[in-house]
């Protein structure tokens, strides 16, 4: 973990204490990743990956992915589910515009990240990709709850549109969003759906 903690020092922090705030603990891969893609963000001039993703929905473009050559395959999936974690984790807010919420995000980025482990898998590579990417899909909903975390702390979140936050603890039942409502004296009750009866 030494070598994480050394690769940049500031997100690691936020990374540990948002982690421990939610009581979550990510796969070292899954972290690694995650501080790449936040210090990412404040880097790069193309936030929404418009040079990779077009105006294409994500949905669209995972299947157009799906055809493509190799490594553009490889470019488009990973944006795809790149901006499935942004969208459901730092930015659920951008949400608000869409027709589908955070649990489509979260499903289609999980199946990007499989997909991309599966990719390396029968290439049978031997570099650790498959093994990172087959981490994130595992971890997803945790990244996506250390990322609210951050979101929230950062005040990226409205937390005065108690109705989305609502619905989106329903879908989710993420703690960090139950902190919200709760500061609001809304204490929602979660119910079994029948189907799980």
């Amino acid at each position: 973990m030494l070598v994480v903690k050394n690769l940049n020092s500031e997100f690691y922090d936020i990374v540990s204490e948002k982690e421990k705030n939610v009581n979550i603990e990510l796969s070292d891969y899954s972290k690694l990743y995650l501080m790449n893609l936040l210090k990412g963000l404040i880097e790069k001039n193309d936030f929404f990956y418009k040079d990779i993703i077009g105006n294409d929905a994500l949905a669209e473009a995972f299947m157009k992915a799906l055809s493509e050559e190799i490594l553009k395959k490889v470019q488009k999936i990973k944006a795809v589910g790149d901006l499935c974690l942004i969208y459901s984790g730092l930015f659920p807010d951008m949400l608000n515009r869409k027709l589908v919420d955070i649990d489509y995000f979260i499903q289609l980025g999980k199946v990007s990240f499989l997909t991309l482990h599966r990719i390396y898998f029968t290439m049978n590579s031997l570099s650790d990709l498959k093994n990172l990417y087959y981490s994130i899909f595992l971890d997803f909903f945790k990244l996506v709850t250390v990322m609210i975390e951050i979101s929230k702390s950062f005040k990226l979140i409205d937390q005065k549109n108690l109705l989305k936050v609502y619905e989106r603890w329903q879908k989710t039942k993420i703690n960090s969003l139950y902190e919200i409502l709760k500061v609001n004296n809304i204490h929602p009750i979660a119910y079994q759906s029948e189907a799980t009866n």
